[in-house]
């Protein structure tokens, strides 16, 4: 499979910097189409991007709510200190979806 229709397969789970990076670049239509119906972000993700006014039409905001979820987030956050909790919540939104 080419990498173009691996774009076309799966959920995609995003954070807040790269949110930012097209929102600045005044591309997030881009993020919005290319992903239509599967962009995930986590609520850490969402509320900075509240923060920020900025908008992700069509993304599915997924929190974390069990013991196994969380665990994973505070074990990522120990094994890797220098990510946010932005970047966090997206890696565990990909995992646990």
């Amino acid at each position: 499979m080419s990498p173009v229709h691996k774009l076309r397969a799966g959920l995609v789970s995003v954070d807040a910097n790269v949110i930012l990076d097209l929102h600045l670049a005044g591309n997030i239509a881009l993020l919005v189409e290319l992903f239509a119906g599967r962009t995930l972000v986590s609520d850490f993700v969402m509320n900075e991007l509240t923060k920020a006014v900025i908008e992700l039409p069509e993304a599915e905001v997924v929190g974390l709510t069990t013991d196994d979820e969380w665990k994973f987030f505070e074990d990522l956050r120990l094994l890797h200190p220098q990510l946010g909790t932005g970047e966090l919540g997206a890696i565990t939104v990909a995992r646990i979806r």
